[in-house]
């Protein structure tokens, strides 16, 4: 049985990340992947979804703009999208963990009893520490006749279009990739049992989406399920709860996200098999073992694992821990849906304001800046505030709001105020011209 200072199963961004910097720490690492290193977000969801979703931007953009027009070749964007995930090559990402003290096992990975793993073609490791970094993976809902279906790893990397796509959920992945595929060709159908879409966040944001949607053609069905999935004479139907039939060609299920802990072996170590295990602050489930980003479900969020990550590698290597700041810790973490118009949040939201706090909120759209970058460019922008007029929330909506994410953040993570926010100026004309009109409400 070989023997490593640590074992890492899986090499998404976590995984990765914690691979090379203990590697350069000096540590030994055996890496277990049975895909690709560098995980879902560089080849299956990140990067190619917003390369997807561009072209909707710029439609959305050109159109907003009098005497603008744009078109989409489909076949360039798919050419294009291929290019920037390497057409599923991870050598770029075999590059940064390219160390003599790193070795790596392609294969499936799971624990084999307190500080060993074994490697699906016969390999056995034992290791110091075990970090779980295996991501997360679609919640697949119980229809009748559901037999054929797409999720958002298959669809980022389609050759083609589909004349009509049914997306069953109306949350971030849904709501891009419906958008993605409207702007591409497609003819799009979204249904939510909910009442909004993206409804973890304000109100306003889940409304202005669904408009932009609905521009680009989608027709979303709110406050239903589908209940059965059929093939009639012109190919495929889908029957919702309220009795109505959806013609589809293709159907992506974009229902929810579970952590990948099934047969991973954590029995083994005598915790729950496939359950999310406590945690302490180190992100430890038991002695010597981790769990790391998407597989503990605290945020789904490529950002999130790799800070994650940075706070294992620390506990480790004995360096001291970056802890990441309560303030935008797990559901709070920064947040973006790559829609037009675009949601970026961070923080908590008017919704669960604290006690003696403050909501302050403006119409983007009324901005100088916003009027010079086109017409009907609707959005609005939210600051929350605590008893002590610490900046705690805050929301943008609107084409550029992913970019105006950052002041926020480091607002709320330096428990700064309005007072200390109030004396920065922002330039003439941008959109961040609304912090002013904000803080002269709070």
């Amino acid at each position: 049985m070989a023997s490593y200072d640590v074992a890492v199963i899986g090499a998404g961004s976590a995984g990765e990340k914690i691979t090379r910097n203990a590697a350069r720490s000096g540590l030994s690492v055996a890496l277990v992947e049975e895909h690709l290193v560098g995980g879902e977000c560089p080849y299956y969801a990140c990067i190619p979804s917003k390369a997807l979703l561009r072209p909707a931007q710029l439609l959305a953009d050109a159109r907003s703009v009098p005497g603008m027009s744009a078109s989409v070749d489909a076949k360039e964007i798919f050419a294009w999208r291929d290019d920037l995930v390497h057409n599923l090559d991870d050598q770029s990402h075999l590059r940064n963990i390219d160390f003599p003290e790193v070795t790596l096992f392609r294969g499936r990975g799971r624990l084999d009893g307190p500080g060993r793993v074994s490697v699906d073609h016969g390999e056995s490791i034992s290791a110091g520490a075990i970090v779980l970094s295996t991501g997360s993976e679609p919640s697949i809902p119980s229809i009748v006749g559901l037999d054929e279906y797409v999720t958002a790893h298959q669809l980022t990397v389609a050759r083609h279009v589909p004349e009509s796509l049914l997306v069953l959920g109306g949350g971030v992945i849904g709501s891009e990739l419906g958008q993605a595929f409207a702007a591409l060709g497609s003819r799009v159908t979204i249904v939510d049992r909910g009442g909004r879409l993206i409804d973890e966040e304000e109100p306003e944001a889940g409304q202005l989406v669904a408009q932009g949607l609905e521009s680009f053609g989608i027709d979303i069905r709110f406050g239903t399920t589908i209940r059965e999935v059929r093939r009639n004479d012109d190919g495929r139907e889908a029957l919702t709860a309220d009795g109505r039939a959806i013609d589809y060609d293709q159907i992506l299920i974009a229902a929810g996200q579970n952590p990948r802990l099934a047969d991973v072996g954590l029995e083994t170590v005598g915790l729950d098999s496939g359950e999310v295990p406590s945690l302490d602050a180190d992100l430890r489930a038991a002695e010597g073992l981790f769990v790391v980003g998407d597989a503990n479900g605290s945020a789904l969020y490529t950002h999130f694992a790799t800070a994650q990550a940075n706070l294992v590698v620390d506990i480790i290597t004995g360096e001291p821990p970056r802890r990441i700041p309560p303030a935008i810790s797990g559901y709070q973490a920064p947040r973006i849906v790559f829609t037009h118009p675009a949601v970026a949040a961070v923080g908590v939201t008017s919704a669960d304001t604290p006690p003696g706090g403050t909501v302050a909120r403006f119409d983007m759209g009324t901005t100088p800046a916003s009027n010079v970058h086109g017409r009907n460019n609707d959005g609005f922008a939210c600051l929350v505030t605590d008893a002590d007029d610490r900046l705690v929330g805050a929301t943008f909506v609107s084409a550029a709001a992913p970019e105006m994410l950052q002041a926020a953040t480091l607002a709320i993570v330096n428990g700064l105020t309005v007072d200390q926010l109030r004396p920065a100026m922002s330039a003439y004309p941008t959109l961040s011209d609304v912090w002013a009109a904000l803080l002269s409400q709070l």
